[in-house]
């Protein structure tokens, strides 16, 4: 990859309100062409309590409101039944006025149900289906994203063995997505939570409201929803693709941030950002930053072309994720 000259610092965690649990954040999905990854975007509008129904049944005491996003409330609840924490996101219907939007608000139900239980992926508990509103009810996860992780950090970058531990768990959950022929297409650091305290076995990935399933005979994906800064190639040329090497390539920008504290990718404006990623001009830090071992990683993570990416599956049992440097 051509190295560029220009760097800017990750992005400072958008929502630090919900920060507790982003995996019930509430969003808006991304245009095709979306806002350049550089500049913080407003925070989504607030709704007023007429413009949603709020949960009124048996199995949940509602216990504090989380936050609020583009199309509901986000509410923290105990499950009456175990005495458990839960995060409950009310979907308000009125909100859902194209066909796309009304898939969407299902999607990442149907997704989580479809991958069933795994440790590094959000858990989901039950959709409660009422006349304005979608509850859809998650794990309660403690602890921030990986963004935010960056952000504490010197230099805004992780040491290389606590970038290898949150590398090989993000594999773990995207090869089990690859395995039930999901693409997540939206995999950033702000979709990635960890424990600070415990980042061995503590990286969930959360937010599937873009994700998709591709069909049995492997014809290729076409929507370009997401962060640009973390689009593979083929998507930013707006080429059908395949689902697995476009998650494997977002990984590999995920870890090349937490490894150098600034996205791989980067541009002045859009169209600028675009270009390098097609052409690409990434930067990694100076010589001598990451370690060959790390590089091959990373490169392989990297490959410009689908066909020559690794799969999240292979890249798990790269040697630099057991012997980090």
């Amino acid at each position: 990859m051509t190295p560029v000259a220009a760097r800017r610092p990750l992005l400072p965690v958008q929502d630090q309100t919900m920060a507790r649990s982003p995996a019930i954040l509430l969003k808006e999905p991304a245009a095709a062409v979306s806002t350049p990854p550089m500049q913080e975007k407003p925070r989504a509008a607030f709704l007023t309590p007429s413009r949603y129904e709020p949960y009124a049944g048996d199995a949940y005491a509602h216990v504090d409101v989380i936050g609020r996003g583009a199309f509901g409330l986000v509410t923290k609840m105990r499950c009456r039944a175990d005495g458990g924490l839960v995060a409950m996101k009310t979907v308000d219907r009125s909100r859902l006025h194209t066909a796309y939007l009304q898939k969407t608000a299902h999607r990442e139900a149907r997704t989580l149900r479809r991958l069933g239980a795994h440790p590094h992926i959000v858990a989901l508990r039950e959709v409660i289906e009422c006349e304005r509103s979608i509850h859809i009810v998650l794990e309660l996860v403690d602890g921030c994203t990986v963004a935010e992780l960056c952000s504490r950090a010197a230099d805004g970058r992780l040491g290389t063995a606590d970038a290898a531990t949150i590398a090989a768990q993000a594999l773990a959950a995207l090869a089990h997505c690859h395995a039930h022929r999901v693409c997540h297409r939206d995999v950033k650091a702000d979709n990635l939570l960890v424990d600070p305290a415990r980042l061995d076995g503590s990286v969930k990935l959360i937010d599937f409201g873009i994700a998709a399933v591709w069909r049995e005979d492997g014809a290729p994906l076409t929507r370009a929803d997401g962060a640009t800064a973390y689009m593979a190639p083929e998507r930013v040329a707006r080429r059908p693709y395949q689902g697995a090497p476009v998650d494997a390539w977002a990984l590999g920008v995920v870890a090349a941030t937490m490894l150098t504290g600034a996205l791989p990718f980067q541009g002045a404006s859009e169209a600028e950002l675009r270009d390098n990623i097609l052409g690409g001009r990434s930067n990694l830090g100076p010589p001598g930053l990451l370690s060959p071992s790390c590089l091959n990683f990373l490169g392989k993570l990297l490959a410009p072309e689908p066909s020559e990416r690794v799969s999240a599956a292979a890249a798990a049992g790269h040697p630099w994720l057991q012997y980090p440097s």
